[in-house]
């Protein structure tokens, strides 16, 4: 490489061919890198689907169910869905019964002031924070929200920060199946219930008359005992007595039969209603367990579950998400806009 003057203005001389050759190799360096780039980036993706599946996998698999409906308390979703029994998914019940899950990110560049924001804002929709992080690079609020206040929540969500800055997801599922199976819960629990009562009602009844019956006889028996017992005392006759006496052991035997039967009728009766009370008790249990999944249903679509995660920008990052192109052209016609200008003052490179 040459200098010269000519004119006022310097002139440097490059060889042709050694720019050639610091051309080629500054591609194969840019080549090297790009496809360096590429490779790592689909890595990362690939690493990113892969953990998102064994999440989801996992999320799933460990989810911890109240059978039919668990407690609302968890931010994820999939951790308060109601495990409850296949139900009938006609399309003649239009039923709709809508949870819907809201998630949204936040780039900024004050990331403990922004998470301070969304956690003010949850308190102020009489929302409940379940997960708070907060550091100068990441921030997460995990909430739960009644649907009422949702839309007016969100708008305030928005409005921390640029539009360009803010992305969101929001998803609704229908839960008409786990609804049907409460209901189903129900109706059997109510069905059990209704026939239980009816068999204690016939028990006792037909018991009732059992005893009234045993009773009568028995009581019959005793008058006849105490007549007899007199004539024997009233008589003399050794014949007379002795048929007596064999009436007399007749009716006794008659009595101790009678006796027995009351006995092992009331065993019985103490058995049976034990066995039905008890499934009584059951049945009511099941009724109030389903009428509370119920209320816990009713809770849990009438809440939005979700989260805001919160990440640090660079302003390089601002540049490129609010210029209308790339910075780096923004940067190449800046310094060739400056080039024109001073021309006269650059020196003039010739190839030799």
């Amino acid at each position: 490489m040459e200098e010269n003057i000519e004119g006022g203005r310097k002139i440097i001389k490059i060889s042709r061919k050694k720019l050639i050759i610091s051309v080629v190799v500054l591609i194969l360096i840019a080549g090297v890198v790009y496809f360096g780039l590429i490779f790592l980036r689909g890595s990362f993706r690939l690493d990113s689907i892969t953990d998102s599946n064994m999440g989801s996998s996992r999320s799933m698999s460990g989810s911890n169910y109240l059978p039919p409906i668990p407690m609302v308390g968890e931010v994820s979703s999939q951790n308060k869905r109601i495990n409850s029994p296949q139900a009938d998914s006609s399309i003649r019940d239009t039923r709709e019964f809508m949870k819907t899950d809201y998630s949204a990110k936040i780039l900024t560049r004050d990331v403990p002031e922004v998470v301070n924001q969304i956690k003010n804002i949850v308190k102020g929709s009489d929302g409940r924070v379940d997960n708070l992080q907060s550091g100068e690079r990441y921030g997460r609020v995990s909430f739960v929200v009644v649907k009422s206040k949702f839309e007016s929540f969100k708008a305030e969500i928005e409005s921390i920060t640029h539009r360009k800055l803010y992305t969101e997801n929001i998803s609704s599922t229908n839960l008409l199946n786990q609804k049907q199976g409460i209901e189903s819960q129900i109706d059997g629990a109510t069905s059990s219930l209704e026939s239980l009562n009816r068999q204690k009602d016939d028990l006792i009844a037909s018991h009732t008359k059992t005893v009234e019956s045993i009773n009568k006889e028995l009581t019959n028996i005793q008058k006849n005992l105490v007549y007899i017992r007199a004539s024997i005392q009233g008589n003399t006759e050794t014949e007379i007595v002795a048929a007596l006496r064999k009436q007399e052991t007749l009716y006794v035997g008659q009595q101790t039969y009678q006796k027995n039967k009351l006995s092992e009728e009331n065993k019985n009766y103490l058995t049976k209603i034990q066995n039905l009370d008890n499934q009584i008790n059951n049945a009511n249990a099941n009724l109030a367990n389903g009428l509370n999944n119920d209320e816990k249903f009713t809770d849990n679509i009438e809440t939005v579950e979700g989260y805001v995660s919160v990440s640090w920008i660079s302003i390089w990052g601002m540049a490129k998400i609010f210029s209308p192109i790339h910075p780096t052209w923004v940067i190449i016609i800046i310094l060739i806009v400056l080039k024109i200008i001073f021309r006269k003052k650059l020196p003039k490179v010739v190839l030799e």
